[in-house]
């Protein structure tokens, strides 16, 4: 009765979380031998999903409920349904749908570039100060101009807040 408990609520989540990870650091030292032959892409990869899968055991309601969800990903696994209503993805229209994209492949330059030894930000730095000045104020001018802000911004619906 009492592991029948423990299961359920937010017990379940903080046993499942610590015992997955727990079963994560278990199987980094049992490959560590092998990981330096593991390009560090594949090792990041890893790394995501591992997270990610054990997102479900800390969202979910209960274990059946994880257990079903699992079942669900790799049964009924549709990746259109994801998109569901072509015309909005997550409430987000085509326009910023492709400033999404813009704005992943702009990141996934410059994380890949700090592997070749920040490559981005020596390049800005070795520039006269106008190009670095100008670097900064198109950043700025960026976040201005994309960012969420005015009368219609509300801290409380900061996506963190919800947990």
């Amino acid at each position: 009765m009492l592991v029948s408990g423990i299961w359920h609520g937010a017990g379940f989540s903080f046993i499942a979380w610590g015992l997955l990870h727990g079963l994560y650091q278990i199987f980094d030292d049992i490959v560590k031998p092998i990981r330096k032959y593991i390009p560090k892409f594949f090792q990041i990869l890893l790394t995501f999903f591992a997270v990610y899968f054990a997102w479900i055991f800390f969202r979910a309601n209960s274990f059946r409920e994880s257990l079903f969800i699992i079942k669900k990903i790799f049964t009924d696994f549709n990746i259109l349904s994801i998109f569901g209503d072509t015309s909005k993805l997550y409430g987000l229209d085509l326009p910023n749908i492709h400033l999404l994209l813009l704005s992943l492949l702009l990141l996934l330059a410059v994380d890949f570039s700090s592997y070749k030894e920040r490559f981005i930000k020596n390049w800005i730095l070795t520039h006269e100060w106008y190009l670095q000045v100008l670097t900064f104020v198109m950043g700025v001018i960026f976040v201005a101009i994309f960012g969420i802000y005015g009368n219609a911004y509300d801290a409380s619906s900061f996506i963190y807040f919800q947990f």
